[in-house]
Parts: C-alpha cells; structure tokens; sequence
C-alpha cells in the first residue's frame, strides 16, 4: 500500500523524504550513543579501550555488512532491505536499553548494526535513483542534509535525554523513531520507481569469503590498536594481530579480484576518478571520527560540562555541515566541483589544527571555531566528492556503488577511533594514569593534562593525514580535468 499523493511526480520528494528518514535515524543514534559514552563508562566503571567498543562495535558491523546489504538490495530491490532494516534496528535499541552489562549492549549495538547496514546500503541509493543523473548533486545534498539533521538532533537530545532519565533513554528513544521510520518507507516507497535499474543484474550470489575476510581483517586491525598499549606493542597476541590483518586484508584483495560475483567490484579502481575520491573520503572520515569521539570527553571531564551542555555546544559542528552540503552541492552542479573539494578539504584541515590547540582552560569559543571550521569544511567537500564517484557508476550498479560509499565512512571512523584510543592512552599511561576517563568531572590536574595531551597529539596526527586528503583531491580533480578534456576532442566524443 502506497499513499496516493506519492505517486505522481512529487514521488521523488517523498521517496527522498522517507529514505532521509532512515539516514536521520540511524545518525541521531550514533551521535547520541557518543554522548552518552562518558556516562556509560562511569556507570560500569570501564576505561576507554573498553567503552569505545559500544561505537567501534557497531560501526565495525555496518562495514562489514553493507556491501552484502547493497549487493542484496541490487537483486531484490531497495525498499524491502530499507524496510527490514528498520525493525532489526529497532529490536536491537530495545535490548540495548534493557541490557545490564556492558558486553550485552556491546552485542547489541553489534547487532544494530546490521539493521543500519541495510539502511545505510539503500537510502542513497533510493534517493539517488529517483532524481537522475541530471540531478545528482541535489540528490547527494539531500542525502547529506539527512545526515546533518541527524548530527544535530542527536548530540541535543542525548544530552538532554541523559540530564532528564539516564543514559539508557538514548537507546529507547530509537524504538519510536524506528518504528516511524519503517511506517513511512512503507506507505511511501515506490519500488517500481527504481526497480529495473535493479532487477536487470539477475540472481543473488552472496561472497561468503569476502565477507569473512574482510571482516577478519577490520576486527584483527580494532584489536591491535586497541590493546597495544596495555599489552605492549612487542606483544605477540598484538604482533600476531597486526599481521593477521595484512594477511587478512591481501586475501581479501586477491579473492575479489577472481571471484566471479565479488563483495567489492574492484574494477571500480580502474578508474582514478572513483579510486582517488574514495580514498580522500576515508581518509576524512578517519579524521572526523576522533573529533566525535573525543570531544564529548574533554568537555565533560576536563571542562566540567554537563551532557545537555555538550550536546549543545557539538551542535554547532552538526549545524555548519548541515547547511554547507546542500549548498555545496547545488553550487557544484553549476560550477563544477574542484573548487568547493579544495575549500572544503582547506577548512577541514585547518579546523583540526585549531582543535589541536586545546589545553585544560581553553576558551569556549576555540572549541567551537574548531569544531566548526573541520564540520563546514567536511560539509563543502562530501557532496561534490561523492557526485564525482558516483558518476563514474551505472545506475543498475547504486546499491553496491552507494553501498561501498557508506563503507568508507565507517570504516574511516573505526580506525579513526582506535587511532584515537591508542594516542590518548598512551598519553595517559606515559604519565602514570590509567585509560579511565568518564562522567564524574573529577579528574585531577595531572590527569586532565596527560588527556589534553593525548587529545592534542591525536588532532595534529589527524591534520597531517588531513593534508594528505588535499592532496589526493588535488590529484584527482588534475585527472579529472585531463578526462573532460580527452572526452571533448572528435574521436572520443562517444565514450561518456
């Protein structure tokens, strides 16, 4: 059943409207749930190697279960893969909430991030696939608003959530929305609107071994990291590791460049266009996702916020990428993206240089001019980026193509959040503190130093691989110059 007003031509707004739903949901849960992090590890008493592990959790499930996601949704169509992940996600928020022990909602979260893997690997893709090609970068910034909205409801109204009823409220709040959520992908979405783009690839063939080898690679890289400082990096469970994940990761390289129906089309790479933006677009991701990581801690446990505080004052990090990605977008689709990729990555970088500057008494306004110059930035470069990858893919191909788009942003923040773990506590150990950082504000001065410090490392690492973004933009949009030109001449007029 489908409302009748939907089925004209304003369906495309209302498919947007529905899929962006699904983005809106399951951002507000992740930015939430980062909120709610400080109060989690008081409440079990659990260092940072450990509570990091209710986000990493999670976000490592989505990785590696959106490419299959998107590769399912190729074959038997966007909406019933969007809608089922509604109700996986939201059973999984109410175990979450009713768990009463850290590693229960650490399987939970897990869990959840099956049911957001099927909506994530669908919702650009609907969105896309009903605007056109013609339209794609409005397509792209709608997607990203959905996003944006998400990153600032969720901070509020944890932090809200968290002073008014406790920390369990930011799991139980993902029920009602869940269940709207599916209510409207059901009465809204039009499969026929983008089933033959779908339907044409033929049968379902699902890469087991991918799969497994590229999860045993990201779970064999979170490991190490996360444990080397408290095991020692000359550890052979640590050694044994890091090396697990090389062998892992060239495994998994070699089997989808020969298996027949492969998790991850490699010939994607073949072109610089697609290869060059995906890997400026996880290097982004791997730098944002300390800044959401951290930044929760250090104003609650050495700024002595409280949460709806903080969730007020990373608002405004969640406000300028929401603003700047539409415009972004709709300014690229008029005048080409290489300059709105080079402002965004320029303010990105910088933003993260001026979070590097924090210390235990740095003003309010250095926090927020940091926050917002690395959020806009992002903002200004993700729809342009992601239009230029996108349009080297055929439409039948979105559900794996949007798919793997949404693995390198959570793949990015799963190493950007043990890159982060590893420098902040090995500051903290450096000065004889342990990794227990929490929501009891009672850091003593000495503790609250060794944390800004690792603080302060990890931001200049994240700048510097920012800076490597830029560059590998610049490269790219270089190619990209010299394609357009090639494609202009008489004899390559038709390969478009």
């Amino acid at each position: 059943m489908r409302l009748a007003f939907t089925q004209g031509s304003s369906h495309k707004w209302w498919a947007a409207g529905a899929a962006g739903l699904g983005i809106v949901t399951t951002v507000i849960d992740q930015q939430s749930v980062n909120v709610a992090l400080p109060a989690i590890a008081d409440h079990f008493d659990a260092e940072l190697p450990v509570v990091q592990w209710v986000t990493a959790g999670y976000i490592l499930a989505i990785s590696v279960l959106i490419l299959p996601m998107g590769r399912l949704s190729d074959v038997i169509g966007r909406k019933p893969v969007f809608v089922g992940g509604f109700f996986v996600f939201v059973l999984s928020a109410l175990f979450a909430g009713l768990s009463d022990s850290l590693g229960l909602i650490i399987f939970a979260k897990v869990i959840q991030g099956l049911g957001s893997a099927m909506i994530q690997a669908t919702s650009m893709a609907i969105i896309i696939s009903v605007f056109g090609a013609n339209q794609r970068g409005v397509a792209l910034s709608l997607n990203n608003m959905a996003v944006g909205v998400g990153s600032i409801s969720g901070p509020v109204l944890g932090g809200f959530l968290i002073d008014a009823l406790d920390w369990r409220s930011v799991f139980f709040i993902n029920v009602p929305v869940g269940i709207v959520g599916a209510a409207a992908a059901m009465l809204i979405l039009d499969e026929s609107k983008f089933a033959r783009a779908v339907r044409k690839n033929g049968g379902f063939s699902f890469d087991w071994v991918g799969a497994s080898l590229s999860a045993a690679a990201l779970l064999l890289f979170l490991l190490g990291l996360s444990n080397a400082n408290k095991l020692g990096w000359d550890s052979p469970f640590i050694i044994a590791s890091l090396v697990g994940f090389v062998a892992a990761l060239g495994a998994f390289i070699w089997w989808e460049a020969r298996t027949p129906e492969p998790m991850v089309d490699l010939s994607f790479f073949k072109n610089p266009l697609f290869s060059r933006g995906m890997l400026a677009r996880v290097i982004s991701f791997t730098n944002m996702a300390p800044v959401r990581f951290l930044i929760p801690f250090y104003l609650i446990a050495v700024q002595g916020y409280s949460a709806k505080q903080m969730g007020l004052i990373i608002v405004v990090s969640s406000a300028a990428m929401s603003f700047m990605s539409p415009l972004s977008g709709y300014l690229s689709d008029r005048f080409g993206s290489h300059r709105f990729i080079v402002i965004g990555m320029l303010m990105a970088t910088a933003g993260l240089f001026v979070l590097a500057l924090l210390n235990e008494g740095s003003p309010l306004g250095l926090v927020v001019l940091g926050l917002f110059l690395h959020s806009a930035g992002l903002g200004i470069f993700m729809t342009p980026n992601n239009s230029a990858i996108l349009g080297t893919v055929d439409r039948g191909r979105y559900g794996i193509a949007t798919a793997f788009v949404s693995l390198t942003r959570n793949a990015g923040q799963v190493i950007g959040i043990a890159i982060a773990t590893v420098v902040v506590t090995a500051a903290l150990q450096a000065e004889g503190y342990s990794a227990s950082v929490t929501a009891d504000q009672s850091l003593d001065a000495g503790e609250a130093s060794a944390f800004v410090k690792g603080l302060r490392y990890t931001f200049l690492l994240m700048g510097s691989f920012q800076v490597l973004a830029l560059l590998v933009s610049l490269f790219r949009e270089r190619a990209g110059v010299r394609k357009t030109a090639a494609a202009s001449t008489p004899t390559s007029a038709s390969s478009e």
